[in-house]
């Protein structure tokens, strides 16, 4: 019986300790095993954190553009931009792009058609104070 090379070499993912037993065997035992999906659980934390501050800057940013009773507003692309709006986090529509409750549209490629989506819920301010302490807790956590 022939066996195959990479089933000789196999080693564990975390600290590179030779692999014996089942052929799809990752870790090498329970320490190892247990690391890895710690830190894996560890980076989605900070990436869902990281990406949640992001879109509630985005959405105190255009917020701020559209004023206290206005429902609609245009702007230049580049006033969003000074006032921290990263456009590259928001959700995707043909036209329109969203965060929460408020859509925003280009025309004209350097100006900005700002509106308030009536058919949703305004985000209440409690829930940025609430993402505002999870973000707290989970930058802790990591540390």
């Amino acid at each position: 019986m022939c066996q195959n090379n990479s089933l000789i070499d196999r080693q564990c993912v975390i600290c590179n300790r030779k692999l014996y037993g089942r052929s799809d065997k990752r870790f090498c035992d329970i320490n190892c095993k247990n690391y890895y999906h710690s830190e894996v659980r560890k980076s989605i934390k900070t990436i869902k954190s990281q990406t949640l501050a992001i879109l509630m800057r985005n959405y105190v940013a255009l917020s701020g553009m559209l004023g206290g009773e206005k429902n609609a507003c245009i702007i230049d692309k580049l006033a969003m931009e000074k006032a921290g709006f990263r456009f590259n986090y928001n959700r995707h529509g043909i036209i329109h792009y969203s965060v929460f409750d408020i859509t925003y549209r280009f025309i004209h490629n350097k100006r900005v058609l700002i509106t308030v989506d009536k058919q949703r819920s305004k985000v209440s301010p409690y829930i940025f104070k609430r993402w505002d302490r999870e973000l707290k807790e989970t930058l802790s956590a990591i540390r």
